[in-house]
């Protein structure tokens, strides 16, 4: 949960300041929406695994 909320708190800062140009807004948010999940792979994959 802290690295999600750390994660969210980064984006939005960094996401306010881009140019206002829509495309690269588009495409900054799409990456970051994606790119949470990335780190959260192996956590996952972790808690998966049969004992």
């Amino acid at each position: 949960m802290v690295f999600l909320t750390g994660y969210i708190y980064l984006a939005a800062t960094l996401g306010g300041m881009l140019p206002d140009n829509i495309l690269i807004k588009a495409v900054y948010y799409a990456v970051i929406g994606i790119g949470w999940g990335v780190p959260l792979i192996p956590l996952l994959s972790w808690m998966d695994k049969d004992k």
